[in-house]
């Protein structure tokens, strides 16, 4: 089959597209025919030999897709063969044929699009089920978002909109923080132009009651100053470098909450949890609630520029590679 091939570790941008075999579905698998695929910032610690979950070479990066239901494995009746399906997998989507857990493979309305289906599993599922189940955003609450622009933080900007929040995008440059805005941000901040915490009260209220960050490093300490009586902070990554410390007493004498999220957890031991979250993103684009549309759509040869663009930081918005 056609791919995506990793033959040697190092930077994406040196991935060709060649053939590798066509994976076959074990008990409990689905193989879908990709359509489009999403990338990420954790495609190109892949590639590098620098994540958690090793692999073999050669083989074919990519953990998010779009497609049809090709083949089913043994003991799968969640989904049908012509199916369409967006999902998750382990690595291989961004290939003609990938295999993907029947509990990580969700139906994808007619009305939903290949090309939103992917910006749906590669960017939004991590910012709604963070958003939606563990902080419990409510309409009318104020949400700050840093890293507003790039992969989960412009989803999370689009998110916290679709659920009626008041949304501050906070992002590096004045660029990414238009980037942001046109994903419906009531806000938006540049840290480049002060402190978070002066930044966020200049828009008429120096108080949040959420906080998404996948950034941490040195700007923690002035956002964590714009968390409210019973906020909540959410810890999603730490593209900023250093780790956030939480001081105990400062949770403590306002009722907050810090709240570290890894999608992992759902799909391992919340996988209600991840259907749910998967129906209701579709049912969010299928309102007019939500477009999820991707900043842009690319061949797949051109994808390994793409993933190197994610580890350099130079990616804005989400990126979808037409297979």
């Amino acid at each position: 089959m056609r791919a995506l091939v990793c033959h040697a570790y190092g930077e994406a941008s040196n991935l060709v597209v060649g053939d590798l075999p066509t994976p076959k579905p074990e008990a409990g698998q689905v193989q879908v025919q990709v359509a489009r695929a999403g990338t990420a910032y954790v495609d190109a610690l892949m590639v590098r030999d620098k994540h958690q979950n090793k692999h073999a070479l050669p083989f074919a990066p990519g953990l998010a897709f779009a497609g049809t239901v090709s083949a089913l494995g043994d003991g799968v009746q969640s989904v049908t063969v012509g199916q369409r399906v967006m999902g998750l997998s382990y690595d291989g989507a961004l290939a003609e044929t990938a295999v993907a857990p029947a509990l990580e493979v969700f139906p994808l309305p007619d009305a939903v699009s290949f090309d939103v289906g992917a910006t749906l599993a590669s960017a939004y599922l991590t910012p709604h089920a963070a958003l939606r189940w563990e902080a419990d955003l409510q309409p009318g609450e104020r949400l700050l978002v840093l890293g507003a622009s790039g992969t989960v933080g412009s989803a999370a900007v689009a998110v916290g909109k679709a659920y009626g929040a008041t949304v501050i995008a906070a992002a590096s440059t004045p660029h990414k923080v238009a980037t942001a805005t046109s994903l419906g941000a009531d806000h938006g901040i540049c840290y480049g132009d002060g402190e978070v915490h002066e930044l966020v009260a200049a828009t008429g209220d120096k108080n949040v009651d959420v906080i998404f960050d996948p950034v941490g490093g040195p700007l923690f300490e002035s956002t964590f100053k714009t968390l409210d009586w019973g906020g909540r902070y959410i810890v999603v990554g730490f593209a900023g470098g250093s780790i956030p410390q939480f001081a105990g007493n400062r949770l403590l004498v306002k009722n907050r909450k810090a709240i570290g999220f890894v999608l992992m957890y759902y799909r391992r031991k919340r996988t209600d949890l991840l259907a749910k979250t998967a129906t209701e993103l579709c049912a969010l684009v299928t309102d007019g609630k939500l477009a999820a549309t991707p900043q842009q759509v690319i061949p797949l040869g051109n994808a390994g520029a793409a993933i190197d663009d994610f580890f350099y930081r130079r990616a804005s918005g989400i990126t979808v590679i037409e297979v």
